[in-house]
């Protein structure tokens, strides 16, 4: 997950570029780039997290089964608890 934030932080930078190119903002505002890269922080973390449910519930059906769209189950001890 810190790879993960280390490059939104570059993509948000790129983002910012883009808005001061663009859209005549102001380019080095805080303000500014800390809710964008929560934002973008946010969107990311949503599909990694979306991503590594369905990886794990595909590639390892036989031990997993999805228990929400942010969480998948251990099929194991669901059987030892009966």
């Amino acid at each position: 997950m810190g790879l993960l934030a280390f490059y939104m932080l570059l993509f948000t930078a790129g983002l910012r570029f883009l808005d001061y190119a663009l859209f005549q903002s102001d380019l080095l505002s805080l303000k500014y780039y800390i809710s964008h890269g929560l934002v973008v922080m946010g969107l990311a973390w949503l599909g990694y997290r979306l991503t590594r449910v369905s990886q794990m519930v595909t590639q390892y059906p036989w031990l997993y089964e999805r228990s929400g769209p942010f969480a998948w189950k251990d099929k194991a001890r669901e059987g030892a608890a009966k």
